[in-house]
């Protein structure tokens, strides 16, 4: 049977228990046991000193957490 811990379950059920859409969720990664998280999710971004196999799972390529937040802030002033 499925593992129904995992992070991409998780993080939905708690979006859905907030009434956040999937659409209003970005995730940040830097291990392996980020890859499906960082596949599942549109807005995805990963440290930028993970293994090559993770960075190739994320939208984004990011050097800091700051760097990350940064990006969706200038996303959102330019909707």
């Amino acid at each position: 049977t499925k593992d129904h811990r995992d992070k991409v379950t998780g993080i939905l059920k708690i979006a859905s228990y907030y009434g956040i859409s999937e659409d209003e969720i970005a995730v940040i990664g830097d291990s392996y046991n980020d890859i499906g998280m960082l596949s599942y999710f549109k807005e995805s971004y990963c440290m930028s000193h993970a293994p090559n196999e993770v960075k190739s799972c994320a939208k984004y390529v990011v050097h800091s957490v700051a760097e990350c937040i940064s990006i969706i802030m200038n996303k959102e002033l330019s909707n």
